[in-house]
């Protein structure tokens, strides 16, 4: 579960909250997590994805 708090997020930032949503749940690739939904309540919106083992993509790229 990937989860954004509310307080944390400027107007522009939880746009782009929306947009990700909107796009990775259009994706349906083996090397894209998929999103199986979202929700959120009032102190932070939560998207439900696929588990993954391993690195983040960040993690990857700062090791190396």
């Amino acid at each position: 579960m990937k989860v954004f708090r509310k307080s944390d997020l400027t107007e522009q930032a939880l746009e782009l909250v929306h947009k990700e949503l909107k796009t990775l749940s259009k994706c349906d690739h083996p090397n894209i997590v998929k999103v199986h939904g979202a929700y959120q309540d009032q102190l932070k919106i939560y998207f439900v994805i696929d588990s993954f083992m391993g690195m983040s993509l960040i993690d990857r790229i700062i090791k190396n």
